[in-house]
């Protein structure tokens, strides 16, 4: 908190069906919202993180258009690692309509965002995050995509999503990490 940052974790239910994960993020945010002055963070300035099959989610959530007390409040950013998509699309799949067949949910949020985040996606290796990452940009989203080079290692990413939302939130803090924590002896 001292570096203006905190941390929420959203657990999805146990059992529910597929929309209520997306109900879920929506109330999540709008909750920490509305308690965000008590704990001395910024409404304004979320950014949320999300791996794997959580992909549609986090970019669901990261593209609501939420308000309180007639307010604008979301995400300024979101990190999503190794993407999966939620349908597969197939290799026929054009950057046009992938979003529409792989993350259904969330194309349908974008479709009524105006002001969308900018997104960056994480991959621990080679895949078919390229296609979202080009769907994403035709979308007219700021997305960068990163793949991550032979031997770089999770920490790496994680310290890319770091830096990525420090800059997004406008926040500064430490960029060097102790050769301890690279993995150097």
């Amino acid at each position: 908190l001292e570096a203006g940052i905190a941390v929420g974790i959203i657990h999805g239910r146990d059992g529910g069906d597929g929309n209520a994960y997306f109900d879920d993020v929506a109330e999540a945010l709008s909750f920490l919202a509305e308690r965000a002055v008590a704990y001395g963070v910024k409404e304004t300035a979320m950014a949320l993180f999300g791996a794997g099959v959580l992909a549609e989610q986090t970019l669901h959530g990261a593209l609501l258009s939420t308000t309180i007390n007639e307010q604008p409040i979301g995400a300024r950013c979101a990190v999503v690692l190794d993407a999966k998509p939620v349908i597969d699309a197939g290799e026929a799949t054009t950057a046009e309509d992938y979003l529409e067949i792989a993350y259904p949910r969330a194309n349908e949020t974008l479709a009524t965002q105006r002001n969308a985040p900018a997104i960056a996606l994480l991959h621990t290796e080679r895949h078919g995050g390229d296609r979202l990452h080009q769907a994403l940009r035709l979308a007219g989203l700021d997305a960068l995509m990163h793949n991550a080079a032979e031997g770089e290692r999770d920490i790496h990413l994680l310290r890319m999503a770091s830096l990525f939302v420090m800059d997004k939130l406008g926040v500064s803090g430490r960029t060097d990490i102790p050769a301890t924590e690279r993995g150097e002896e």
